[in-house]
């Protein structure tokens, strides 16, 4: 699958607002139901009622959220519809009596969304309306969310789902429980996971059999698309090391190259063995470990423009030099691990 870029656009934007508006940098903050102002009277049905969550491009980290809104106190039910971010077709409507506090309501209707990513789907707005005896209100404006997957722990003991091939020819060893790939000589070999992670933690296991100099990596915020001749993502920040331990990152932003990070020195590689990558990301940080080690960090000077997580390995076309991969697994992470980084582990500087 290629994806255009046309909906990370939209969502860099309306992420870039709702990351600058919290200290750990990740999502809108919501007040507590305490600190919502209570209604001084009723509520007329040609009112609107005011939606308090998701609201502001908010990250929901499930397929079936919860609509909270101020409460009507003459209300016997409310109606919420959703749709495709900037659509004019409504996905659903759900019509309930809500869970309702002192000032609050809530609708958790129980039709799924996607996740972002999955073919540009996961960016949606909401709206709401009440019943005042037999009349409906007029429906609040639409308010934009994103729904984002939280975790996967990818083993690949009996398939590989959501993973992509994006460039190469990989293979599955349901025996062994890996992928793996031969390469292409002098180009780079990836596959990403099929759904986006703006924060991660992100490990992969993996091993080269032969090469010392190919880089064996991990690449986070990235987007694959369009195709390179050499078969590197567009855009993406790749971590990885070298049989020869070597510690290498960088980057590419549309298309072009820059070396972030690289380290030729007491780096714990375990040549030809297995080997664990870990990155964490929250913007602005990329922190990095090898093997339980770790190396420190950067800091990024602009907003990623990607968000796909994927592994990659660069051949130089050694006969039999597989590439493998054991396992890969992420969770969105305690976005308090952004607040505190020691300057003298700043790496690349």
């Amino acid at each position: 699958m290629r994806y255009s870029k046309v909906l990370m656009t939209g969502f860099v934007v309306v992420m870039i607002a709702a990351l600058t508006l919290t200290s750990a940098g990740a999502q809108v903050e919501l007040p507590p139901v305490g600190e919502v102002e209570p209604q001084d009277a009723l509520i007329e049905v040609d009112a609107l009622v005011v939606p308090v969550s998701p609201i502001n491009g908010a990250f929901v980290y499930t397929r079936k959220p919860v609509f909270t809104f101020l409460k009507n106190h003459d209300a016997v039910a409310y109606r919420v519809q959703v749709r495709e971010f900037g659509s004019a077709t409504v996905l659903y409507t759900f019509t309930g009596k809500g869970v309702c506090t002192a000032y609050v309501c809530s609708l958790q209707p129980d039709t799924a969304l996607e996740f972002a990513g999955a073919a540009d789907a996961g960016d949606y707005e909401w709206h709401v309306a009440y019943r005042v005896g037999t009349m409906w209100s007029v429906y609040s404006p639409w308010k934009r969310f994103y729904v984002l997957a939280k975790r996967f722990n990818s083993t690949f003991d009996l398939n590989f789902k959501n993973w992509i091939q994006w460039e190469g020819y990989w293979y599955w060893s349901d025996a062994k429980g890996w992928l793996w790939t031969l390469g292409d000589a002098d180009r780079f070999n990836s596959m990403y996971y099929k759904y986006y992670f703006p924060n991660f933690d992100y490990t992969v296991r993996m091993k080269r059999k032969i090469s010392d100099p190919g880089t064996n990596t991990v690449v986070v915020w990235g987007h694959p698309s369009p195709s390179h001749t050499l078969q590197y993502w567009d855009d993406g920040y790749y971590i990885g090391y070298t049989n020869n331990q070597h510690f290498k990152v960088w980057k590419y932003e549309d298309g072009v190259y820059e070396s972030l990070v690289y380290i030729d020195e007491d780096v714990p590689v375990n040549p030809y063995g297995w080997n664990e990558v870990r990155v964490v990301g929250i913007y602005p940080y990329l922190d990095f470990w090898l093997n339980g080690v770790y190396l420190g960090y950067i800091t990024l000077t602009e907003f990623p423009e990607g968000f796909y997580l994927g592994f990659d390995m660069y051949s130089y076309g050694v006969v039999g030099d597989k590439f493998f991969v054991d396992w890969a697994k992420a969770v969105v992470p305690d976005l308090s691990a952004a607040m505190v980084h020691d300057p003298s582990m700043e790496l690349g500087k």
